[in-house]
């Protein structure tokens, strides 16, 4: 997983805004500078970064030109992809000699906890 995710260099907000644009298709800077908790010009610099490695790109807004929508690449979504399936990967690695039971308890702990977990805001 290590080898995925140093392959390009990501701060946890641009990350997290991958992981947003996956979820949500197009979001506006204002929009993704709200769920980092960061400004709009300090967002923007990020997300410059992510266009410039070739994860995202930047269009115009067709209801409000004055405004850009940020997007998800191939070479983005091709990203996540491949950092999805080395967690998936690591955590099977993890959990290979914890036994069942074990296991399912633990799962059912999860499930007892996942309500409590604050969700994303939406966009």
């Amino acid at each position: 997983m290590a080898q995925v995710m140093h392959a390009v260099d990501l701060s946890f907000s641009q990350l997290s805004t991958l992981f947003r644009l996956s979820r949500h298709g197009s979001l506006r800077i204002g929009d993704l500078a709200q769920g980092a908790h960061l400004s709009p010009c300090a967002t923007s610099r990020f997300v410059a970064r992510l266009v410039t490695d070739g994860l995202v790109e930047k269009h115009p807004n067709p209801e409000n030109r004055r405004e850009r929508l940020v997007v998800l690449t191939e070479q983005g979504s091709a990203y996540l992809e491949r950092l999805r399936r080395c967690s998936a990967q690591a955590y099977d690695d993890l959990f290979l000699n914890v036994p069942s039971d074990l296991k399912e308890r633990l799962l059912d702990t999860f499930a007892e906890l996942k309500p409590l977990i604050p969700q994303e805001r939406s966009a």
